[in-house]
C-alpha cells in the first residue's frame, strides 16, 4: 500500500482482517474505520469492524457498526459468516466469533 498511493480500498478491508487475526485489534479498528468509510457498502468491512470495536470494548461504536451489517444483510449470521469465510485456524474463527458476539451480532 505504502508502494502503490492509488490502491483499491479493498485493501483497507484486507489489512483489517490480518490485524485482526494477529490480535492487533487497535490497528484492526483503524483500519476498519477507513475500510467502511471507503466502502459503505461491503458488509463484509462492516464485520470485521464490529468485532474489532467489540475486542476493544468500544461497545457502542460495536453496537453501531453491527447495526450496520445488519441493515446490509438483514439475515447475517455469524455462524454463516464463519462458514462463508473459512479461516483455516479455528482459534481465529473463535475469536472472531466472541468479537462478533460482543458486538451483538445474532448467533
Amino acid at each position: 500500500m505504502r508502494l502503490d498511493p492509488f490502491h483499491r480500498a479493498i485493501y483497507f478491508s484486507y489489512l483489517a482482517n490480518a490485524y485482526y487475526v494477529a490480535g492487533e485489534y487497535e490497528m484492526a479498528l483503524e483500519t476498519s474505520r477507513t475500510a467502511v468509510t471507503r466502502m459503505p457498502g461491503i458488509m463484509q468491512a462492516g464485520v470485521w469492524y464490529s468485532a474489532a470495536a467489540g475486542e476493544l470494548g468500544r461497545n457502542e461504536e460495536a453496537r453501531m457498526a453491527a447495526a450496520e451489517v445488519l441493515r446490509l444483510k438483514p439475515d447475517f449470521t455469524i455462524t454463516r459468516f464463519l462458514a462463508m469465510i473459512r479461516l483455516a485456524n479455528q482459534e481465529d474463527a473463535r475469536r472472531l466469533a466472541d468479537g462478533l458476539r460482543k458486538a451483538g451480532l445474532p448467533e
